[in-house]
């Protein structure tokens, strides 16, 4: 075997087996230690993408400065979100019996009350009102 395949070929066999890790330990019933587990595996499989397919190890530093900024920007991104999950607070949406919203078109009607017509306000006579069309004209 070329001397250049072979770490590539042992790098993709070792994420191979963990991918199989990362599978297998998703269906044992660990609790939060699953993420714990998946994080980890997670972060070994991205350095050895890094390190070996991307050949972080042998590049000049400006390319593994800009990797570096990469992962801080990442980081960031996951702190300020973390902190803005964190300091919300629980959003209730509102609640209203089902009889009192009228049925959507479509929908059986079977279990629900009609829904009594608006009665128009006094002064809201549309039957007076000349009719203008679409475009005010």
């Amino acid at each position: 075997m070329e001397r250049t395949v072979r770490p590539l070929i042992l790098t993709w066999l070792a994420l191979l087996l963990l991918l199989a890790a990362s599978a297998g330990t998703a269906r044992l019933p660990l609790g939060w230690l699953n993420n714990v587990i998946s994080l980890a595996i997670a972060i070994v499989k991205t350095l050895l993408v890094a390190l070996v397919f991307m050949r972080l190890r042998r590049s000049p530093w400006l390319l593994r400065l800009a990797a570096m900024a990469g992962i801080f920007m990442l980081a960031l991104l996951f702190a300020l979100s973390a902190t803005d999950y964190a300091t919300r607070g629980p959003a209730q949406a509102p609640w209203q019996r089902p009889g009192a919203v009228a049925p959507r078109l479509g929908s059986s009607s079977v279990d629900t009350p009609p829904v009594e017509p608006v009665p128009p306000r006094p002064g809201d006579s549309t039957a007076d009102a000349p009719s203008a069309g679409l475009h005010g004209g």
